[in-house]
C-alpha cells in the first residue's frame, strides 16, 4: 500500500508540475536537447523526443531519446518527460531547412540528403556528405557550447 501511494504521490505532483509549467529553477538545472525530433516508441507507442543532449545528471553529452514525453511547451522552449525536464535548443527540422536552402543556392550539383533517411538508405557516400556531417558537427558543438 506504501509503495502504491508513493507513486500516486509522484503522479500527483507531476501533474501539478505540468500545469503550472516549469520554473525558472527546473529550467536552470533541466539539460539542454538540441536537433531534437519527436518521435513514437515502437516498442511502446508512447511519444517521445530524441536529440542531442547535454547537461543531462545521468547521460553522457551525445545522441539520446528521452523517457516517455507528457508535455511539450515548444514555443516556450521545454518539455517534460516522465523523468525530468528538458530545456529545447534548435530542433532538427530547422537544421535541415537551413542546410536545404544552402545546398538548393549552391545550384545544379549540390545535393542535400535529410537526415531522416537512415545511413542504408543513402545512396550517397562521399565528399559532400562528409563535407556536409562535418559542418552538421560543427553547427551541433556551437550549440552545445552555448
Amino acid at each position: 500500500m506504501v509503495y502504491e501511494q508513493e507513486h500516486i504521490d509522484r503522479a500527483t505532483a507531476l501533474l501539478a508540475a505540468i500545469e503550472r509549467g516549469p520554473t525558472a529553477q527546473d529550467l536552470a538545472t533541466a539539460p539542454l536537447l538540441v536537433l531534437w525530433q519527436a518521435a513514437v516508441a515502437q516498442s511502446t507507442g508512447l511519444p517521445l523526443l530524441w536529440g542531442c543532449v547535454a547537461g543531462h545528471p545521468l547521460l553522457r553529452k551525445g545522441w539520446i531519446h528521452t523517457s516517455p514525453l507528457i508535455a511539450l511547451g515548444t514555443d516556450l522552449g521545454w518539455a517534460r518527460t516522465r523523468s525530468r525536464w528538458y530545456r529545447l535548443g534548435t530542433p532538427l527540422n530547422e537544421v535541415e531547412e537551413k542546410f536545404s536552402a544552402h545546398f538548393e543556392a549552391k545550384g545544379p550539383g549540390s545535393h542535400y540528403i535529410p537526415a531522416s533517411l537512415s545511413d542504408h538508405a543513402m545512396p550517397i557516400v562521399g565528399e559532400r556528405l562528409h563535407r556536409a556531417l562535418a559542418e552538421v558537427r560543427a553547427l551541433l558543438d556551437g550549440m552545445i557550447a552555448e
